[in-house]
């Protein structure tokens, strides 16, 4: 095997210059609403590039001819002759133009077509599992999602999806490189408010996309914010079981439906509470009663007793024994819950499904919905006791 190169030194001032290099040209990785300008308003493109607003361009307009030329006419693009006619109809072209997006994190210029022109190509090869009036539709509800570890990824599903035109979206923490292996991040989002880091992504995705942040996290100071953006729908993805009953309280007073997504070891476990379809939906799909939401807010509850929420919120059989023992051993030998990247993608697109249906009018009722990997059904019987005999240890304790 070849050995290492060996790290050239260089003098103290020549190294102490190269350092104030890199600091004074780190990234700023805050978000900022991207500017949209017009594909011919080269007069405003040449004055950011002389600003120092722009470093790079992305132009990749002839690649958007192609597609809406195949999109006008699929049956007859094959054809040569009709598709140089398609290449340069003058709506074909019209529709190519587009604009120039600015994102001012990595000073690009990107082009994308026009909004509804955007939104129609990439959702095409939906059709026909989904119809042109259902996709409307599904662009239409201002969509609330609080906690962005693992609901990084259903944000970025929901995106991809084009469901919901609106996303308010909540977290206080920054990622941390544990993160990468089951979330939307990568190691450029380190140090970055997780906020941030998930919201330039989906701006690459649709830069169109209106965006509310809630940088502070839910807490009973700043659910008030949320709850003066009038969600939709409310979906919960916090870790936090304060901030969960205050998630769930919220949902039923706007009368909006509150989803829940988990990744239980090797299981997706997705909750709803129909909120806007029965005044008596309950705030837990679970075995848990209303009151634990009050007692949780007021602060009235340890952390064993919330443990215990949490375990029969999800439901003792649908424990794994690995998960339970793992439970018992944060703060000791682990430094936090075990969870798998799979699982939460798996997660994500439960959840991603239950929201198209529900905003569809489909028969979601309130309840627990699970998906899961091949597992035993002795594994989850041993789960179960194992968590009853876990909670029971440590109330005791």
């Amino acid at each position: 095997m070849s050995e290492m190169p060996a790290f050239t030194r260089l003098p103290s001032e020549e190294e102490a210059s190269v350092r104030q290099w890199i600091d004074d040209h780190r990234t700023d990785a805050t978000w900022q609403k991207p500017e949209i300008i017009d594909y011919s308003d080269l007069g405003r493109l040449k004055k950011l590039i002389e600003l120092g607003k722009i470093a790079t361009v992305s132009d990749n307009r002839d690649y958007f001819l192609d597609e809406f030329a195949e999109l006008a006419d699929p049956k007859l693009y094959a054809d040569e002759e009709r598709r140089t006619e398609l290449l340069t109809h003058p709506d074909i072209l019209e529709r190519a133009n587009g604009v120039w997006v600015i994102f001012p994190w990595t000073r690009e210029a990107v082009h994308y077509p026009q909004e509804a022109d955007y939104y129609d190509l990439r959702t095409s090869r939906f059709r026909n599992l989904i119809t042109r009036d259902e996709q409307d539709k599904l662009h239409e509800p201002r969509i609330a999602i609080a906690g962005l570890s693992v609901g990084s990824n259903l944000v970025g599903s929901l995106v991809q999806a084009g469901i919901g035109g609106s996303l308010v979206m909540s977290d206080m923490k920054n990622p941390k490189v544990s993160n990468i292996g089951r979330a939307g991040y990568d190691i450029r989002d380190i140090g970055v408010p997780k906020i941030d880091a998930i919201a330039r992504k989906i701006s690459h995705i649709d830069p169109f996309l209106e965006q509310i942040h809630i940088p502070e996290g839910i807490t009973a100071e700043t659910v008030s914010q949320l709850e003066a953006a009038r969600p939709d729908m409310i979906i919960d993805e916090v870790d936090d079981m304060v901030a969960s009953a205050l998630l769930r309280k919220l949902a039923r007073k706007l009368k909006v439906p509150y989803i829940s997504a988990a990744d239980v070891g090797d299981r997706a476990v997705l909750e709803v509470c129909r909120h806007d379809l029965s005044d008596k939906a309950p705030l837990y799909a679970g075995h848990v009663g209303d009151k634990v939401a009050d007692r949780l807010v007021s602060g009235r509850m340890t952390e064993i007793e919330k443990m215990l929420v949490f375990a029969r919120s999800i439901g003792f059989r649908r424990l794994s024994p690995e998960l339970i023992e793992s439970a018992v051993q944060v703060g000791e030998t682990l430094s936090g819950l075990p969870q798998l990247g799979r699982t939460a993608m798996m997660s994500a697109a439960l959840a991603t499904g239950a929201i198209h249906h529900i905003i569809l009018g489909n028969d979601v009722g309130t309840g627990i919905y699970t998906m899961k990997s091949p597992v035993s059904k002795r594994a989850s019987i041993s789960g179960a006791l194992l968590a009853v005999t876990t909670v029971v240890k440590y109330a005791r304790s």
